[in-house]
């Protein structure tokens, strides 16, 4: 099973995982990387989406709704995020105002909401763990936020740490694809690496990635975690998609004792 997916981020949009690619089941996921002056459309669609600014500024302009020069960093090690919420059936164009990277994620579903516009100040912070597992949350698009299927949020691995630790799952005890996860790492600096274990409790699926920059890992269920190694920093972009969106969290029993 490879759940690993590497991808070169191009000028435009680039695509990294669809349904029914490699392991993808639910999420649709790509980069829309643009210079200043230059415009990118989201189409209106059966999927609702995040879209998460992570570097540069930009206009977001839609029908009826609209917000000018968002984006307060210029990269993922920068400060809390700046990102909005499309409901199925929106579109917007965004205009680039510098230099922009822009993680878009999307999932079919069945909903009636508005767009939601979320500033750096609506991202709240999680500090879990402790030692050398001490790891930060930053919680995007939680289930604060009305939408069908979606969570978003930031997880920063400082050098040396593990994250994600003891090895926690949000799928286990739930039937196969109801929930499925996906994770795309940056690194400080860029040429950085980390580890990251996906496996379930019966080793049915049981994988180990080295993770670089712009990388991707597939979560269809079961445990996971990341090790950052010295040196580098590990960031990682996770999406939920399932029917629930409060997120569950259990961990591994047979390394629970460490907490």
């Amino acid at each position: 099973m490879d759940l690993l997916i590497r991808t070169s981020i191009r000028n435009g949009y680039t695509p990294i995982t669809t349904p029914g690619r490699s392991e993808t089941r639910l999420i649709e996921f790509g980069i829309v990387t643009l210079d200043e002056g230059e415009e990118y459309s989201i189409a209106g669609c059966a999927q609702e989406r995040v879209a998460v600014i992570l570097g540069g500024r930009c206009d977001i302009l839609g029908n009826r709704f609209g917000w000018k020069r968002a984006g307060e960093r210029h990269g993922v090690f920068q400060g809390k995020a700046t990102a909005f919420y499309l409901p199925p059936g929106y579109e917007c164009r965004i205009i680039a105002r510098t230099r922009l990277s822009i993680a878009l994620a999307g999932v079919e579903a069945d909903i009636s909401a508005e767009p939601v516009f979320i500033e750096p100040d609506n991202v709240t912070v999680s500090n879990l763990g402790r030692g050398f597992f001490a790891w930060q949350v930053h919680n995007i698009f939680d289930d604060s936020h009305l939408a069908g299927r979606m969570r978003v949020g930031e997880q920063f691995t400082p050098a040396g740490h593990s994250s994600s630790y003891p090895p926690h799952s949000h799928t286990e005890g739930t039937p196969p694809g109801d929930v499925e996860e996906l994770c795309f790492f940056n690194s400080l600096p860029h040429q950085g690496f980390g580890y990251m274990r996906v496996y379930t409790g019966d080793h049915a699926i049981d994988e180990t990635y080295c993770v670089r920059e712009n990388d991707a890992v597939i979560i269809p269920r079961g445990f996971h975690t990341i090790t950052a190694v010295p040196g580098y920093q590990l960031y990682c972009l996770f999406v939920h998609a399932g029917s629930c969106r409060h997120l569950k969290v259990d961990q591994d029993p047979k390394h629970s004792w460490i907490v």
